[in-house]
């Protein structure tokens, strides 16, 4: 499959994107940046659609079908199982989920997964490929919009006036990078996270990140404990 030279170029943006801002970085954030541009070369990847968002998706009577392969290729397929942790990286129409939705969502996937790649059945090997599929759009986030919210925050989709806001998605992806890289493999990566959720986004007058609309109905119309 050989890198994919998006992650190495956000990796250069993302470094970039700290000094101009006048940033701290942390000692070690270069080189990890480096491996993670090249940890793909020894990823397990598959054909995949490449953009498995809902806005990409059509819900029939068979149940739901992608429909957008412009991005398909031969990808490591940790960078879609990230999309069952940290919802749609790579999409504008990106909501919470509930974290039980994303839990039997990721075992769903990867139980499909197995059968054709039998090594993520080993829980090491699918964590690995998970943080660092969510470093990779960690990265790829924060490159691309760090720079657009410092001024002004506004609509993900400049078409649409209602829906997620920028700032909004971008301090998701950073609450969600922090919670995933806890075990040692990207450590600068997640002490700059943190340093950009205690330093910028703190200043943001934002609203959580709402859950889906679905899931928000649902919890709505879901009884008490009365039953009524």
């Amino acid at each position: 499959m050989g890198n994919e030279p998006w992650i190495e170029r956000n990796g250069r943006e993302f470094l970039a994107a700290f000094e101009a801002d006048g940033i701290a970085v942390p000692v070690g954030l270069a080189t990890e940046l480096r491996r993670i541009a090249t940890a793909g070369d020894q990823a397990l990847s598959a054909f995949t659609p490449g953009d498995p968002c809902p806005y990409n998706a059509l819900v029939a009577p068979g149940g739901v079908h992608l429909i957008d392969f412009e991005l398909s290729g031969h990808l490591p397929v940790s960078l879609i199982a990230a999309y069952c942790r940290s919802p749609f990286p790579s999409c504008w129409c990106v909501y919470r989920m509930p974290d039980e939705v994303l839990a039997e969502v990721e075992r769903a996937f990867r139980t499909e997964i197995v059968g054709a790649l039998a090594q993520l059945a080993d829980d090491a090997v699918w964590e690995a490929g998970m943080r660092w599929a969510t470093a990779v759009w960690t990265v790829d986030a924060t490159a691309y919009w760090l720079r657009r919210v410092a001024a002004a925050d506004g609509p993900m989709q400049p078409k649409r006036s209602t829906g997620p806001t920028r700032r909004q998605v971008l301090r998701y992806r950073w609450e969600r990078a922090e919670e995933v890289l806890v075990d040692g493999d990207y450590p600068a990566v997640r002490d700059v996270v943190g340093a950009l959720l205690r330093q910028v986004a703190k200043k943001w007058e934002i609203l959580t990140l709402p859950v889906y609309p679905a899931f928000a109905r649902s919890r709505e119309r879901r009884p008490g404990p009365s039953g009524r």
